[in-house]
């Protein structure tokens, strides 16, 4: 039985809220399709993650959210947590998606996209770090994993703030590299 005012898991990825500075991770839904859409059809991040397509509408979004369905793939939703965490965006706002993925017995990877006119506010910098914290924690019999392109420098600066160092090995997606959460 939930209570008010607590949080029933309905995927064994969702951990509830995860709050990160001023900014919120929820899972999305079905109601958060047109949201989802709108920061996804951004060819700042269709053209660089493999597996979105271009152009990406309400029928891609919806496959999307579909995925979790199958309990391996959640996609949380990068809220403004309160107004003017971006310029002249209001609290609630989607920013970006954080996905969370199960990869076999041993393995969650993170991975995270903005459309561009959300690049350079400080928010993957402050989701990364909290949602690789977040998730060591609460998985911590699995290895947490993550995968950048080589000439992604701005994400590479991310990943080593959040805590993950590059292995020096291939991702899944091509031309990614394998980087593992090891905070030290």
């Amino acid at each position: 039985m939930v209570l008010p005012g607590e949080h029933a898991a309905a995927h064994p990825l969702d951990i509830g809220e995860i709050a990160a500075g001023q900014l919120r991770l929820l899972p999305l839904g079905v109601d958060d399709v047109e949201e989802l859409r709108a920061v996804t059809s951004d060819p700042a991040v269709t053209s660089v993650i493999p597996f979105l397509p271009e152009p990406f509408g309400l029928q891609q979004a919806e496959a999307l959210l579909a995925r979790t369905a199958q309990g391996r793939d959640l996609y949380l939703g990068i809220r403004a947590g309160r107004d003017g965490v971006v310029p002249e965006v209001p609290a609630g706002t989607l920013l970006g998606v954080l996905g969370v993925h199960l990869r076999g017995a041993e393995e969650i990877e993170i991975g995270y996209w903005l459309p561009g006119r959300y690049h350079g506010h400080g928010i993957a910098g402050t989701v990364a770090p909290a949602a690789a914290a977040v998730y060591a924690r609460a998985f911590p019999d699995r290895r947490l994993i993550a995968e950048c392109h080589p000439d992604n420098t701005a994400s590479q600066r991310v990943l080593a703030r959040a805590g993950f160092r590059p292995l020096g090995d291939p991702g899944q997606r091509p031309s990614r590299e394998l980087y593992l959460y090891d905070p030290g």
